[in-house]
């Protein structure tokens, strides 16, 4: 249902309404980041969330400390060290997860994974793609604040989700870079 209304609140502010477009800037990085501080969600966030939603929303933020994990797990954490751990902690190996769904994003550039955390091979791609923060190459904050990368984003995880909940063919990792408009997908030996 969130990736529905994210979906949404992104049409709309392509559309022009401002408080759309106001309440996915002030929700980026924060709604999703798994992060508890500056979490909270603000009165008017929760007004426009549940105007569109139509029932009342509850903001949670919440530390992953090895909670069950079912079905298709999506995040959008801002580190390195909180992807860790919700992978070890709560993925890997879970046969309850179909999907672990893991954006991230570089200003214009983002890069989503799609891990089934039971395939062997897929574990090993994935776990190699985990490194230090202090290895991370960092942005200036200006290219956080580029709406229409988690936009993009955003549309590729509906997409995913829908194709996992039709028995489409799912990607291990999609490449975008919206400077480029490029757009690379690598299913590995995945059938």
């Amino acid at each position: 249902m969130l990736e529905a209304i994210l979906l949404r609140f992104t049409e709309d502010s392509l559309k022009g309404n401002t408080k759309s477009a106001a309440f996915l800037l002030n929700r980026y990085g924060t709604m999703v980041s798994g992060e508890p501080e500056g979490s909270e969600m603000s009165g008017d966030d929760r007004e426009i969330l549940e105007e569109f939603a139509g029932t009342a929303v509850e903001g949670l933020p919440i530390t992953i400390e090895a909670q069950r994990m079912t079905g298709v797990v999506i995040s959008g954490v801002d580190t390195m060290r909180a992807r860790k751990t919700i992978w070890l902690r709560s993925i890997r190996y879970r046969s309850g997860v179909l999907r672990y769904l893991d954006a991230r994003m570089g200003a214009e550039v983002a890069r989503i994974y799609a891990v089934n955390p039971t395939d062997p091979d897929d574990i090993r791609l994935y776990e190699k793609t985990l490194y230090d923060d202090a290895d991370a190459e960092v942005f200036p904050c200006t290219a956080a604040a580029i709406s229409y990368s988690g936009f993009a984003i955003a549309s590729l995880i509906g997409n995913l989700v829908k194709r996992l909940a039709t028995g489409e063919d799912v990607p291990r990792e999609i490449l975008l870079d919206l400077k480029t408009l490029t757009l690379l997908t690598n299913s590995g030996d995945r059938s």
